[in-house]
């Protein structure tokens, strides 16, 4: 076999790092489908939340404390930290925030939900399991600054239409990936911990970060990004170009036109700032 040259061996560390992404996601949209079907299996229910699934439990009274999906919740959960802590994004800023998203994947894991103890004596103490939900909050508030703010590294080498286009779409995924918690919250606040809808709402929540992965993914390969990234200096944040706002055809709608732009222009400049609070 001739010795490989040194492009081939960056081509193999390129599609490595893309099959890690590709990788990350496709786990991440299986966990909670995961979760049901393998529960299922034995003979287990769906259940309340994707962290009830930490003390579900057979119906069989021999194996009443064997938790058979306890393995699947925590390792599922360790394996996305991980790769969100060992991950590092194109600005410091990017990296402060995966990095807190890990922890809070891996905390997540470690400090189970609140525990009926009078169904479940053997389960624990519940004195820790704030730290469950605020984590859980914190994981998808730290991947929504990241979808909002932290992408102009990479897009500033996207075409303009289709630049517009993923702005939009990670900000839509950004605002629905801080909605998700959002209601998760309003069902714990009002004790309806038992709500089927809790369930709903994590499932949103992890199949929007998956789809935002994915895009990023796609976006990254199709540049090739990192490549990029290695053979020339970065970007360092250089700001997007403006966008054109459309011609009025009235005073009226000069009016309108302009209070839009101001805001969006607010909305983008507190965007940048985020996007550089660490830089």
């Amino acid at each position: 076999m001739a010795p490989k040259k040194p492009h081939d061996v960056r081509d193999e560390i390129f599609a490595s790092y893309m099959r890690l992404r590709i990788g990350l996601a496709v786990l991440t949209l299986l966990f909670p489908i995961g979760l049901l079907i393998i529960g299922w299996a034995h003979g287990i229910h769906g259940q309340t939340s994707m962290s009830a699934y930490y003390f579900a439990q057979v119906p069989l009274d021999e194996l009443k404390y064997s938790f058979p999906m306890r393995a699947w919740f925590v390792g599922i959960l360790w394996a996305v930290g991980a790769f969100l802590y060992l991950y590092k994004g194109f600005s410091r800023t990017e990296n402060v925030f995966l990095n807190i998203a890990g922890i809070s994947a891996i905390l997540v894991a470690l400090f189970p939900m609140t525990v009926d103890i009078k169904n479940c004596a053997g389960c624990g103490l519940n004195d820790w399991s704030f730290v469950h939900y605020v984590a859980a909050g914190t994981l998808f508030l730290c991947m929504g600054i990241v979808a909002w703010a932290c992408t102009d590294e990479t897009l500033v080498m996207v075409p303009p239409g289709k630049r517009e286009l993923l702005r939009w779409t990670y900000s839509v995924l950004a605002l629905a990936m801080w909605i998700a918690p959002i209601v998760v919250f309003v069902f714990v606040w009002r004790g309806r911990k038992e709500h089927p809808g809790l369930y709903w709402a994590e499932l949103a929540g992890v199949v929007i970060f998956a789809a935002y992965w994915a895009v990023k993914s796609i976006e990254l390969d199709a540049l090739g990004t990192q490549q990029s990234k290695l053979d020339a200096p970065a970007s360092s944040g250089a700001p997007l170009p403006p966008a054109k706002a459309p011609t009025p055809g009235n005073v009226g709608e000069a009016s309108m036109t302009g209070a839009m732009a101001a805001v969006s222009d607010k909305v983008d400049t507190a965007r940048r700032k985020v996007g550089r609070m660490f830089d």
